[in-house]
């Protein structure tokens, strides 16, 4: 994971980390110099609210940035854009079904 994010920093490209609440903070590594975004395991409907409006300001102010050059033609976004978006969807999906399903079946 630590060559991932060195990589994703190498080449300009964002990170969006998520890092359940609990975490030892001196145990992140890299990611210790960004800005992440915390899970709540205990509160996963909460959890999700957060990290979906703080994804949607992420991606709004892309958009903005988008749209402020009016003279540059829009260049075709790369199908593995849509494919992280929607990985990252199931994933939190996944996540806060774990978190549902697995305070149930205990």
């Amino acid at each position: 994971m630590q060559q991932e994010i060195g990589l994703a920093k190498a080449y300009a490209k964002p990170l969006i980390p998520i890092i359940e609440i609990d975490v030892d903070r001196t145990r992140l590594g890299m990611l210790a110099e960004v800005e992440w975004l915390e899970l709540d395991l205990n509160q996963p409907a909460e959890a999700l609210t957060k990290i979906t409006a703080s994804v949607q300001a992420l991606v709004l102010a892309q958009l903005a940035a988008v749209n402020v050059s009016v003279n540059v033609a829009p260049v075709a976004s790369p199908p593995y854009n849509s494919l992280l978006v929607l990985g990252l969807g199931v994933l939190i999906g996944f996540l806060v079904a774990a978190m549902i399903f697995g305070e149930t079946g205990s």
